[in-house]
């Protein structure tokens, strides 16, 4: 096998194949070079739209699946909660840097994340549920998705600089 992620000497013997999946993703061989490649905030804008891209492709999903009442609503959940996983991964490693490990630290930043979501999450369902109630109902709902989630993004980097990732960024400045 060759390529950018090839599992011949890269896998550590007493590793497995998951492992070694998991290092092409999330390691240094498939997102580190052209990632580390763009700024921050194109690296961002990026991570914003695949997150994006899978909040409302979930969305799309639940509705195929289910129709009836408070579907939109089901729907927005199940988008809003794939998205969040999705953008959490990519902050932490690539925006912010965040090295830590364990499932303390993990809860910990993830429940700091989910909380500072909720305020732009208002943000976000406000947009979608409003667009959505334009005559004829339904046609602009995703316009809506995409301006709440732009917005969103825009207010969310700055709580997750200054609360949720702050404390990371300390300790890794600190020599």
């Amino acid at each position: 096998m060759g390529g950018a992620c090839s599992l011949g000497d890269k896998t550590p013997p007493n590793q497995s194949l998951t492992f070694s999946m998991r290092h092409c993703v999330f390691g240094t061989n498939l997102i580190s070079g052209p990632m580390r490649q763009l700024t921050p905030l194109l690296r961002y804008a990026v991570f914003a739209l695949i997150a994006g891209g899978v909040n409302l492709g979930c969305q799309h999903l639940t509705t195929l699946i289910y129709q009836g009442m408070f579907a939109l609503t089901g729907a927005m959940m199940v988008g809003t909660g794939a998205g969040l996983v999705t953008k959490y991964i990519l902050d932490k490693r690539w925006i912010f840097e965040d090295r830590s490990t364990g499932v303390k630290a993990h809860a910990r930043r993830f429940s700091l994340y989910t909380l500072s979501g909720g305020f732009t999450t208002l943000i976000f369902w406000g947009m979608e549920y409003g667009f959505d109630a334009i005559p004829p109902a339904g046609r602009f709902r995703y316009l809506g998705a995409v301006l709440g989630l732009l917005i969103g993004y825009v207010v969310k980097y700055q709580i997750d600089r200054r609360y949720v990732f702050a404390m990371s960024r300390a300790a890794s400045a600190t020599p």
